[in-house]
């Protein structure tokens, strides 16, 4: 039987994003006999970035690809849709996001600020990842991958992403400008350079645009999440290097989303923000272009 691969083999975006720890979380909830809540949290994942989807003119759900084994999210976009690295780099930041703590709903923010307990609380998996989003040449049809864009996403994973982050090689950098980005704080600022250069997925900008109380409660959350690691892996320096990355990160959205937003007490973590975070989101225009 021969295959017509025409219509599958062509140009994409893909995310390769590798799930930290993950192992030790699936051996956790199977021991406790929470793999139920465990993989409806994934699965809430998917649902998630699949309806984000559907907020983007022109984009299609059949346009994006999504699949989730075990550690691994990989996500492909046509790379024909308008905006597409733009809407890559948004999806991925609501991959990101979900995987520490699921978007707040208009019922958590009244329960928030009645003190009461929250179900996305609840059902946080409280994950970080690491991995990059590139261009390139992909197959995929049925039960057949053939992909030079998901060796690159994996080698840039495991050679130049290093921190909790996703990083934007050259080659996944928008190629022009949209009439609808132009002058957008939200736009300018979902990926930021790193301070070696790398450009990676701002994810905490996906709740820029939120209701005030919202943001904060996600980054309270984010902030919990990451003393929590830092405590749980204070033995391994290896292990320190990366949560402290994250804490810095951590601190310069709050730091950013407090100037852009006006957020009287940003949940802070001490030890303040590493030197190449302390301009982040200050010229995040210019840092693109």
């Amino acid at each position: 039987m021969t295959h017509d691969i025409t219509p599958h083999w062509r140009e994409r975006y893909l995310a390769y994003v590798d799930v930290m720890g993950f192992k030790q979380f699936v051996r956790e909830h199977v021991t406790k006999g929470s793999e139920q809540q465990a993989i409806a949290g994934l699965h809430g994942i998917v649902d998630q970035v699949r309806s984000h989807v559907e907020a983007f003119q022109d984009v299609a759900a059949e346009h994006l690809s999504m699949r989730v084994f075990s550690d691994l999210i990989c996500l492909s976009l046509d790379a024909e849709v308008p905006r597409a690295a733009r809407v890559m780099q948004t999806l991925v930041g609501y991959v990101l996001l979900n995987l520490v703590v699921p978007e707040p709903s208009l019922g958590t923010i009244w329960k928030m600020y009645a003190g009461e307990p929250t179900p996305e609380r609840a059902h946080a998996l409280r994950l970080f990842a690491r991995g990059a989003i590139v261009r390139q040449m992909h197959y995929s049809e049925g039960d057949v991958v053939f992909s030079p864009a998901l060796i690159d996403g994996y080698e840039a994973e495991q050679q130049l992403a290093i921190f909790p982050r996703v990083i934007i090689l050259p080659s996944a950098l928008p190629r022009q400008s949209h009439p609808a980005d132009e002058g957008s704080l939200f736009w300018d600022n979902m990926m930021w350079r790193d301070f070696d250069g790398h450009f990676f997925v701002n994810y905490l900008n996906v709740m820029l645009d939120r209701q005030v109380g919202a943001l904060e409660w996600v980054l309270a959350e984010h902030r919990e999440t990451i003393l929590r690691n830092l405590s749980m892996h204070s033995d391994s320096l290896r292990l320190t290097a990366k949560y402290r990355w994250l804490a810095s990160y951590h601190n310069a959205f709050c730091q950013f989303a407090a100037t852009q937003r006006g957020l009287v007490d940003a949940p802070m973590i001490e030890d303040g923000v590493l030197p190449g975070h302390r301009t982040m989101g200050t010229a995040a225009k210019e840092q693109s272009q």
